[in-house]
């Protein structure tokens, strides 16, 4: 497992755990949280995407070359994935099943994933 993977799923790990405590003292998910897990969220994409090209252009890691399917495959699944999550996240606000702040955590939460 890479190390960016690692740091990646602590740091979420505690985004999270503080999310969670938050909702269960007071029934609320605050939107500045949400932001908050989206500007990481988006950090580590940009470094993901950072290393992707590094790889693709050879400028760190000749050797590791070979891995240029990667490009196209992770970054497309990623992103039919998480419309697919806005998608679901928006239907079971919008039915009633979970209220706005939940939705949108599990938004975040499963973009990350």
């Amino acid at each position: 497992m890479h190390p960016l993977n690692v740091i990646a799923g602590i740091i979420f790990l505690m985004w999270g755990l503080g999310v969670v405590s938050h909702d269960l003292n007071t029934f609320k998910i605050p939107n500045a949280k949400i932001i908050s897990g989206i500007k990481i969220l988006f950090i580590f994409l940009l470094a993901n995407i950072l290393l992707t090209l590094s790889i693709y252009f050879d400028l760190f890691m000749p050797f590791l070359s070979e891995a240029t399917g990667y490009i196209g495959d992770f970054y497309l699944a990623w992103l039919v994935h998480t419309v697919l999550i806005i998608f679901f996240g928006f239907l079971l606000w919008n039915t009633g099943v979970w209220p706005a702040g939940d939705a949108k955590f599990f938004i975040v939460l499963g973009s990350a994933l």
